[in-house]
């Protein structure tokens, strides 16, 4: 436990398991207020299924992402720089328009895994942001510290078995994921170690294997759907269709009621 930064080490001393299932809000039914209030008290992952109906993100396809921002371009140095140094460094920065990879990496009949990791995970500027009709959800402060992730990849596309150095949310706007879930306490049975001495921590194992070491919870992840993902739980992603997702990885200043980003005491 000792090689973990402290904020993991916090995290694995004060979760209070069993975890065996994700708290699911129905959007329809939750007014905002509440929303905050099952996010301040959670300490585990929650889904708001329908977060994005009636925006104009609900329903839009591939297609649709294609003429709206098609010609715009790619460039793998987007990346968030924990990543961009680490695990999907290249000697190729060569970028490539969002028509090209969707093309090559997510629609066609053979796809280029290694297209997909060298554009999964970008940090897309305000012009890609507006084209695409990117939302920021309304219960975050106006000011951004860490701009959105976009994620596209094809069906059976993976991120393997990690955690994410801060809070983070996820908006599904198409297709299907699936998250393996797994609580800070886990981290020392499913060998995740840190990288950089960071609270980004990264496992060598597949939950989807027989003989994982640990239970784990699976997640499926649909159009319109948002999900709170708690620093330090362990998550391994495949898609199960072409899919579209955007993430914002969060700085504390940026979320005032996640008492446990800050003081560690959130159970």
């Amino acid at each position: 436990m000792s090689a973990y930064p402290a904020k993991i080490q916090r995290l694995m001393r004060t979760w209070r398991g069993p975890f065996d299932r994700v708290e699911i809000l129905e959007r329809a039914h939750t007014p905002d207020e509440d929303i905050l209030a099952h996010f301040n008290g959670a300490a585990r992952p929650v889904v708001v299924r329908g977060y994005l109906a009636g925006t104009p993100l609900d329903g839009i396809t591939f297609e649709d992402v294609r003429a709206r921002a098609g010609a715009l371009m790619l460039d793998p140095r987007w990346k968030p720089s924990h990543i961009y140094n680490t695990i999907d460094s290249s000697a190729n920065d060569a970028r490539i328009s969002l028509d090209d990879y969707l093309a090559a990496a997510v629609l066609g009949e053979t796809v280029r895994q290694d297209l997909y990791v060298r554009f999964r995970n970008l940090r897309v500027p305000l012009e890609f942001r507006n084209a695409l009709g990117l939302l920021r959800p309304a219960f975050l402060r106006p000011h951004e510290v860490h701009l959105p992730c976009i994620w596209m990849g094809a069906a059976g596309s993976c991120s393997n078995l990690h955690t994410d150095p801060q809070d983070n949310f996820v908006l599904c706007v198409i297709g299907h994921k699936r998250f393996w879930l797994h609580p800070p306490s886990a981290l020392p049975d499913i060998q995740a170690e840190s990288v950089m001495g960071s609270a980004f921590l990264r496992s060598p194992l597949d939950p989807r294997e027989a003989g994982h070491p640990v239970p784990t919870v699976a997640l499926d992840l649909y159009p319109g759907d948002l999900l709170l993902l708690p620093m330090g739980w362990a998550h391994f992603v495949e898609c199960l269709a072409p899919a579209f997702t955007y993430n914002y990885w969060l700085d504390p200043r940026e979320t005032p009621f996640f008492e446990r980003a800050s003081t560690g005491t959130r159970q």
